[in-house]
């Protein structure tokens, strides 16, 4: 599958994603956060706007939480 990467600043969240969901059209959306552990942000912290699709994780780590 192809990807495009858009990035955006936390403050402005509670308006693009309403827009995002209303305006994707036939577009697959996958949101994760960037909070350093990369592991975590695409499963745990990820969603999916449309379809989901299973990711290829093999070069993430999981960060042991103490």
């Amino acid at each position: 599958l192809w990807s495009c990467q858009l990035s955006f600043a936390a403050e402005i969240f509670g308006d693009f994603i309403p827009w995002l969901m209303l305006n994707r059209g036939d577009i697959d959306v996958f949101l994760h956060p960037l909070t350093g552990d990369d592991y975590f942000d695409h499963t745990q912290g990820a969603s999916w706007l449309g379809q989901s699709y299973t990711l290829d994780l093999t070069g993430f780590t999981p960060i042991k939480q103490n």
